[in-house]
């Protein structure tokens, strides 16, 4: 990401926003995953259970699926927030360079 940040010619205010705001998203991106694995964990458990309580599973599937819901409008509110931050032009060649990195990280994780 910062190789990408280094090639949009960026104001020092740009860069220190955007390092500010993605150390914030960074942080708040981990809760989630975090909150998320905790939901399908005890979705899992609740499986294992002799018993089923379903209003539990579901309740948990609902709870779930609401922090799915957040997680997408997350996504959005950070993709608002570089575009304020960048140019048009900037944001632009932004996003080229974000899909020209997308194959590489493939590839880089089908060696592990």
């Amino acid at each position: 990401m910062l190789a990408i940040f280094e090639q949009l010619n960026l104001s020092p205010e740009q860069t220190k926003q955007l390092e500010t705001h993605r150390n914030n998203h960074r942080e708040q991106e981990g809760e989630f995953r975090g909150r998320l694995r905790e939901k399908k964990e005890a979705i899992g458990n609740e499986l294992q259970n002799e018993e089923l309580n379903m209003e539990k599973i579901y309740r948990i599937h609902d709870e779930l699926k609401g922090l799915l819901l957040k997680k997408a409008d997350f996504k959005l509110e950070g993709i608002l927030e570089v575009r304020k931050i960048l140019t048009a032009t900037q944001f632009r060649k932004f996003r080229e360079l974000r899909k020209s990195m997308h194959p590489m990280k493939k590839k880089r994780k089908k060696f592990y």
